[in-house]
């Protein structure tokens, strides 16, 4: 509620990175904190619609594009790629992931071997004998 009320004031470009201060009362009490421990509702108080919306166009492509690499001979690293992305942006929602450096770079090595890995000329070849034997084109 507290990352709404500020996302709220600021719903364009957001207050900016490092300047969330997230406030709330519970029994007169003043509680006090820097993160949403939401990925998406931080990305929205820090840099507003337009950080949200371009997330969303980027996850749009990656998704895309690997819709279109399922095809390939290498579709399983596609379908991997796909998983880990969806694993990562449920999580993001229960917790600030994409601030443990460690987390969004595997993740992103993951996603560049799922949308550039070419097939070998032995996979290629294997899964070619493998169509023309079922009388499949």
């Amino acid at each position: 509620a507290a990352a709404l009320a500020v996302a709220r004031q600021h719903l364009l470009l957001g207050v900016g990175t490092a300047r969330v201060l997230l406030q709330w009362s519970v029994g007169g009490q003043i509680f006090t904190a820097s993160f949403a421990h939401n990925e998406y509702l931080q990305l929205l108080t820090q840099d507003g619609v337009v950080g949200l919306a371009v997330l969303l166009v980027g996850l749009v492509g990656l998704f895309t594009r690997l819709a279109r690499r399922r095809g390939d001979a290498t579709a399983w690293s596609a379908e991997c790629g796909a998983a880990c992305l969806v694993a990562l942006l449920v999580q993001s929602s229960l917790d600030f992931l994409w601030h443990i450096p460690v987390i969004p770079l595997l993740t992103a090595t993951v996603l560049a071997l799922a949308t550039t890995a070419t097939p070998t000329p032995a996979t290629a070849a294997a899964t070619f004998s493998t169509v023309e034997g079922t009388g499949v084109s």
